[in-house]
């Protein structure tokens, strides 16, 4: 039987399941970026308050946060059948939103010519390592299997 037989219902779907949550975590990067984007536009700058400065920080905020949690819930409730651990989601969580974060803020300092502090690189490369987790975990677990075979 096919995994993509439409009987079986959405959800029971690997391929499209993995695709729905690939797009999850790649819109909780892009949010979480927007955040820290947003964040530094309403920290710089003169006069008002920062919701005057950056009136989209609130809804920003709160959009990458209920994305976030929802993103881990479909992960979570999607490991099977997408032939995943189930907590690997709590990985893909912080990685995505500290690469969201790190690049944002990096891509503001940037912006204003200033340099960037010297943990935003290093929060860059440990979030990029945190989602390379999962993925050579997995890797290591099938070629171990494909030995054990032989």
């Amino acid at each position: 039987m096919s995994h993509n037989d439409p009987a079986l219902g959405f959800f029971a779907q690997k391929s499209k399941v993995r695709v729905v949550s690939i797009a999850l975590w790649c819109l909780v990067v892009l949010l979480a970026f927007l955040t820290a984007w947003t964040t530094g536009v309403a920290g710089s700058g003169t006069g008002g308050t920062p919701a005057d400065r950056a009136p989209a920080l609130l809804l920003f905020m709160t959009g990458t946060s209920v994305l976030a949690f929802g993103a881990l819930i479909v992960d979570i409730t999607t490991a099977g059948v997408r032939d995943d651990l189930a907590w690997w989601g709590v990985l893909r969580l912080f990685g995505s939103l500290g690469l969201g974060l790190a690049a944002g803020s990096c891509a503001h300092d940037i912006a204003l010519k200033s340099f960037p502090a010297w943990w935003l690189p290093i929060l860059l490369l440990i979030s990029i390592a945190i989602l390379c987790v999962p993925v050579g975990v997995a890797r290591l677990e099938r070629r171990h299997g494909s030995s054990q075979t032989r």
